[in-house]
């Protein structure tokens, strides 16, 4: 075989990159330690805290209480984290199931890691009852938008959306919902139609509808990198820590569907001959995440960083992207200027409403540059 028809290897072509991973997680994880160590310093030192995050409670700059639970609830995470490790190199790094079979596992390992994962608080007392670690976060009902569900039976879907943002409605749902859109609570309100109104319902639907991300994170590795960085990527999505803790034990889980989705429709569109109709998905898509979460801007933005690369470096694709990110902008303000006309729901009201909400919490949080400066990024971090 001559030089000129040789091929290298998917391995080959990725070996130096592999390589570097350990190395890479290295350098972040000691500069995550030393911006850790730092933060925790400097928030003893002026004797202050950041946003709600306390340094005589928590682990700066993480929102979270160190607590350590040695008890035999551990044995079941255990027995399927092994159990993953087993099976992994058979069905996720050697190819030798099908598509339809590795999505449907991995579906599978989705749920039964992150439940087990929660599970290792036990049971937690609420209101005199003892409840499964997993179904404890919607049991906060200062904070969680499961509180707010029956506000849309009593005032219908219509009128919710029409009043969101006024004061009558706004000022009486929970924490998270007034800092959020009102796609949250209509997710659990179309669970509470289907399953009941109850809080295992709420979690596990929660949980299942999450475990749907399984399909665009391999449908997006697996087209621009090929079958086998897809099948990898998504071995290492299923044990990503924040993930697994997260989408079990917040309604952060089914926020993420959508933004995911519309990165995978997105390049999806690239590549496609049917780029009008990912287009319109695409903005779909995006539609849906706007009204789950504003964070869904960020993914806007990515796009728009997308295709100035591609100006850069891949002219001959730019008037592709450029025309589908059109597309996609087109069906995102088509989808909000009906659900005004239908219903009366405007977004920028809301958004609004939630950012003076977000700003009176915080207070005096922007009293000089450090403070402001160490907020910004401790957030960006957690985030």
């Amino acid at each position: 075989m001559s030089v000129s028809t040789m091929r290298p290897t998917s391995q080959s072509r990725f070996a130096p990159f592999l390589a570097s991973i350990p190395i890479q997680c290295l350098c972040l994880a000691l500069f995550f330690c030393v911006y850790h160590k730092f933060l925790d310093f400097w928030m003893r030192f002026v004797s202050t805290n950041l946003g709600a995050v306390k340094f005589h409670r928590h682990v700066v700059p993480l929102f979270a209480e160190p607590q350590t639970n040695l008890s035999l609830w551990m044995l079941p995470a255990l027995i399927v984290l092994i159990g993953f490790l087993f099976l992994c190199r058979r069905i996720f790094l050697q190819q030798s199931v099908s598509t339809a079979w590795l999505l449907g596992i991995s579906i599978g390992f989705f749920l039964i890691i992150g439940i087990s994962v929660s599970m290792i608080d036990g049971y937690r007392v609420v209101d005199g009852k003892q409840l499964p670690a997993f179904l404890h976060p919607y049991t906060r009902t200062q904070m969680e938008y499961y509180r707010d569900v029956p506000k849309v039976d009593l005032l219908g879907v219509r009128s919710f959306l029409r009043d969101y943002a006024k004061p009558e409605v706004f000022k009486t749902l929970s924490g998270h919902a007034q800092t959020h859109p009102p796609g949250g609570i209509l997710f659990l309100w179309i669970v509470s139609k289907l399953f009941g109104y109850n809080l295992l319902s709420a979690s596990l639907a929660s949980i299942c509808f999450t475990s749907l991300t399984v399909i665009p994170i391999y449908g997006l590795a697996q087209k621009m990198y090929g079958e086998s960085v897809g099948r990898y990527a998504l071995a290492l999505f299923l044990i990503t820590p924040n993930f697994v803790m997260f989408t079990t034990t917040s309604m952060d889980g089914p926020f993420s569907v959508f933004p995911i989705l519309s990165l995978y429709l997105f390049y999806r569109a690239i590549s496609s001959d049917r780029t009008v109709l990912y287009a319109i998905l695409t903005g779909i898509a995006l539609g849906f995440a706007m009204l789950m979460t504003y964070t869904t801007v960020f993914i806007g933005l990515f796009f728009c960083v997308v295709a100035l690369l591609t100006l850069i470096a891949a002219r001959e694709q730019f008037k592709r992207v450029f025309m589908l990110s059109l597309i996609a902008s087109a069906t995102l303000a088509t989808l909000y200027l009906l659900m005004f006309q239908f219903t009366r729901f405007n977004l920028l009201e809301a958004l609004r409403a939630s950012i003076q909400k977000d700003e009176a919490r915080l207070g005096t949080g922007y009293e000089t540059v450090g403070r402001y400066l160490q907020l910004s990024i401790a957030n960006l971090f957690v985030f």
